[in-house]
């Protein structure tokens, strides 16, 4: 590949990386998230202890925020770990080369432990919003610095199981941001991303799926689902980050060819990952739907109902691309060296702009979704056992040889 070919590549990964463009990934996910809470009511004042709107949206938004800085955060981590060239040693094919850092780190993995450290910061931060706001919410009071707002709140962290597990995702976020700083083998980052992940336990926890019927099911689902979300949602993030990293990095002629070659190896090793988390978010996606949604006329009538079709319907959008850039466009990247406004190169990034676009805007609708009670039948509570009511199952049947076997559940 000559290097006019690779500093073509460049100007337009360069192009499609300016930071007007890669920032209106999160206003296309606000405005999803506006959209769908002016939809829903989420927003909305209630009748009863009206905590402001303060607190309504900026629940809402921190939440948007967490969670999009937490799949950063981890996928930037996860690719440094796993995906990048950590010590300048790269094969693609015939090509082999090796980068001379003084510090044994690949240009790429500086980037990427940079973008981790940030959107760290930004987790922790988020985490902490929402910590206060959802205490905020639930004790029906406006934001305040009295001593009657600060017992309550502390009173929230330490006794309440929201509170408990938003300030055990605090925890673990800042854990794991500090370690960024200190960790620059692949091994320790890998522990961090490890830890990262660990912070979706808690929050499947206090989800909807908590109080939900077979909600062990229900709860194991939502941990997949936001598992597969992390991985496939933050992968492209970073991806687009990268390219803004080296946007603003200008690298010099000579490094701009092993830059591409880079990029190129990466965006392969991440379609793989991507694949794995769109299996893991429809599969799980579609376990959450069924236990919620029980029949055509939910899905149409209810505002939850509504929500959870737009957000599939972009998710098949999303998967649609992935699929047309991992069979057409990835394959002719290492071979392309045309100039076109139409080749492979200037199609992948405008491809994968629109998917960060999309998913920006997912997340929004999916923030506002994990606010929207899921429909109910009043019937089946006022037939509900004290078994179904006190455990989320009915009783099990009389006791058999093959039940041992396959009738289990762990003890909350």
């Amino acid at each position: 590949m000559s290097d006019a070919s690779n500093h073509s590549k460049h100007s337009k990964l360069r192009n499609f990386a300016r930071p007007w463009i890669v920032s209106a990934i999160p206003l296309a996910g606000l405005l999803a998230l506006i959209t769908a809470g002016v939809t829903t009511g989420v927003g909305e004042s209630t009748q009863l202890s009206d905590p402001g709107a303060a607190t309504r949206w900026g629940l809402s938004i921190a939440r948007f925020v967490h969670y999009s800085a937490m799949a950063t955060a981890v996928s930037a981590a996860l690719f440094a770990a796993a995906i990048l060239p950590m010590r300048g040693k790269l094969a693609t094919g015939s090509f082999s080369q090796q980068v001379r850092e003084e510090d044994g780190l690949s240009p790429l993995m500086k980037s990427a432990l940079l973008i981790s450290g940030i959107a760290g910061l930004v987790w922790t931060g988020a985490a902490l919003a929402v910590l206060v706001y959802s205490y905020s919410l639930i004790a029906g009071e406006p934001l305040s610095a009295s001593r009657e707002f600060s017992r309550g709140f502390f009173n929230y962290v330490q006794s309440v199981e929201t509170g408990q597990a938003w300030i055990a995702v605090v925890a673990i976020s800042a854990t794991f941001t500090t370690g960024l700083f200190g960790f620059r083998s692949r091994k320790g980052v890998l522990l961090l991303v490890l830890l990262g992940l660990s912070a979706i336990i808690p929050i499947a926890l206090v989800g909807h799926s908590a109080s939900a019927e077979n909600h062990t099911e229900a709860v194991t689902s939502l941990v997949l689902h936001i598992l597969g979300l992390t991985l496939w949602v933050g992968g492209l993030f970073v991806l687009l980050l990268l390219g803004l990293a080296q946007w603003v990095q200008k690298p010099p002629r000579s490094r701009r060819s092993e830059t591409c070659r880079e990029l190129d190896l990466v965006i392969r090793r991440y379609s793989r990952v991507a694949s794995v988390g769109l299996a893991l978010t429809v599969a799980s996606g579609v376990i959450n739907g069924m236990l919620r949604i029980r029949n055509v006329s939910e899905q149409l009538t209810s505002e939850y109902g509504v929500m959870l079709l737009v957000k599939t319907g972009a998710t098949v959008l999303l998967a649609g691309i992935g699929f047309v850039l991992r069979q057409w466009v990835i394959p002719q990247i290492r071979g392309a060296d045309d100039d076109s406004k139409h080749g492979p190169v200037t199609w992948l990034w405008r491809l994968i702009w629109v998917e960060a676009l999309l998913m920006g805007a997912i997340i929004g609708v999916s923030t506002v979704l994990a606010r929207t009670a899921p429909p109910s039948n009043e019937q089946e509570y006022i037939d509900a056992t004290p078994a179904l009511i006190l455990t989320g199952y009915e009783m099990p049947p009389d006791p058999e040889l093959t039940l041992w076997a396959t009738l289990w559940r762990p003890v909350a």
